[in-house]
């Protein structure tokens, strides 16, 4: 639930390296964990990546990925507020899980109590 401008933040401040080339290199891990998260948000592949960033600093590859993040999670953090505005909806979508998956744990209760000889 963090802002777009808590998450720039974060990600402006985390930890890289005194390197200057933006590559997935996991010798060195906290280039390579943001590296990988902005895979993960873009669905680029590493060597576009590593490519569209020659040249660029740290600074302009954090922002990029700080923007990837706040536009992966925006969808999520929508619905995420819809929800936390109207609790009887969030019961009902509730509810309406556990109906759906009781008669599973039921069966599978009952077939643990029958292999430890309960029943």
């Amino acid at each position: 639930t963090d802002s777009p401008e808590a998450i720039s933040k974060k990600i402006m401040g985390a930890t890289t390296d005194s390197g200057k080339e933006i590559i997935f290199d996991p010798k060195r891990p906290g280039l390579f964990n943001l590296l990988t998260l902005y895979q993960l948000a873009t669905g680029l592949a590493r060597p576009k990546i590593e490519k569209k960033f020659v040249g660029q600093g740290y600074g302009a590859f954090k922002n990029e990925l700080a923007q990837a993040i706040t536009l992966l999670l925006a969808p999520i953090q929508k619905r995420y507020h819809e929800l936390m505005e109207s609790p009887g909806e969030l019961d009902k979508i509730l509810i309406q899980g556990a109906d759906k998956v009781r008669p599973q744990a039921q069966e599978t209760l009952q077939k643990v109590k029958e292999k430890m000889g309960l029943k």
